[in-house]
């Protein structure tokens, strides 16, 4: 069974924490400035999730690369919901 590194104990620390908030934000929190939170602030969380995950699956690839990947793809998934 291979080891836990720091660097993957630090992105499913990470994980751990980006997960919930992006949860919470979706719904309606009280205090929040309008509905930016609810709507942009969940979707910014739900990148930051998928480039972590990427980094923790690949970690040889480097965050530049993960965040384009992952801005690609759901660009395209957005581009889907147009048709």
């Amino acid at each position: 069974m291979p080891t836990l590194t720091r660097e993957r104990a630090r992105l499913l620390l990470a994980i751990a924490v980006v997960l919930p908030f992006g949860f919470i934000l979706k719904f309606q929190v009280p205090g929040c400035v309008g509905h930016w939170c609810n709507l942009y602030g969940a979707a910014m969380l739900y990148e930051v999730f998928w480039i972590l995950a990427m980094r923790l699956v690949w970690s040889r690839l480097s965050p530049f690369v993960c965040g384009g990947a992952v801005f690609s793809v759901t660009c395209l998934l957005e581009f889907a919901y147009l048709n």
